[in-house]
């Protein structure tokens, strides 16, 4: 392979490493819910961390998921699954989910799958923004 090609790939492997870690980092942080179809929960909020391409997502209503980074034209996502704490969340209690999350105007919209014992898939929409004091405190 000629040394051009080689200097390409390698700079192309940097830059897409280096993407994915801009858009990792974008996720990290404390998150509260602003709207969700399953109910207003002015408590719910999500704390996200993150090293190098995986996402951990604890949520205060007693759910968790690993996500990994994913490129979605321009929209920075992340997508994994997760698990409802047993006892938590009502009827969700134990199960498990698949998760999405993009990042839209600097808020965090997410889209939950929860495959139901009965058959019937639930599906769990919710927004969250960071608070003012911690984007304050992340300038």
């Amino acid at each position: 392979m000629p040394n051009a090609a080689i200097a390409f790939m390698l700079c192309l492997i940097v830059q897409t490493s280096g993407i994915a870690h801009a858009q990792t980092a974008d996720f990290v942080g404390h998150w509260r819910q602003v709207s969700s179809n399953a109910g207003d929960c002015p408590r719910c909020s999500l704390d996200v961390v993150a090293s190098r391409r995986e996402i951990t997502v604890k949520a205060s209503n007693g759910w968790s998921a690993e996500l990994a980074v994913q490129f979605e034209q321009r929209v920075a996502a992340a997508a994994g699954k997760g698990t409802w704490r047993e006892g938590a969340g009502g009827s969700y209690g134990g199960l498990a989910f698949s998760v999405l999350f993009q990042l839209v105007d600097g808020r965090l919209h997410m889209q939950m799958m929860v495959p139901r014992p009965d058959g019937r898939t639930s599906r769990i929409e919710a927004v969250y923004e960071r608070s003012a004091l911690l984007s304050l405190l992340a300038k």
